[in-house]
């Protein structure tokens, strides 16, 4: 399969994998260390749903470690704090103010500057 990809549905996968997470969280009661609060956690399908659409990107991960250095995969995989936010404001309704923004071009930067070399 094409590296350019996997690094794109690992990136997309991973945001995804946010979202549920965070949908997921915003349904839970308050954190308390109980059975009946771990039975919540697992019970719900956004937070398990986030948690496997983490885990596939971890084994796209380590096939790409094994093709490329470790210092030219992980700055690519900071490409899912660029589309985290936008997936954000779609799907959740979060605001990304413009100081935020500016973080996120720096970071496209990043993974232009690490991707050219």
């Amino acid at each position: 399969m094409n590296t350019v990809l996997l690094f794109a549905i690992g990136i997309l996968m991973g945001s995804i994998g946010a979202i549920c997470m965070k949908r997921g969280a915003n349904d839970l009661p308050d954190f308390e260390v109980t059975l009946a609060y771990a039975y919540t956690f697992i019970g719900n399908p956004y937070i398990m749903s986030g948690f496997l659409l983490y885990a596939i990107p971890a084994v796209i991960w380590a096939y790409l470690l094994s093709l490329y250095p470790v210092s030219f995969v992980q700055p690519i995989l900071s490409m899912t704090y660029v589309l985290t936010p936008v997936l954000a404001m779609f799907f959740l309704s979060e605001p990304v103010p413009a100081i935020r923004w500016l973080g996120i071009a720096v970071i496209v930067l990043g993974v232009v500057l690490v991707s050219r070399s």
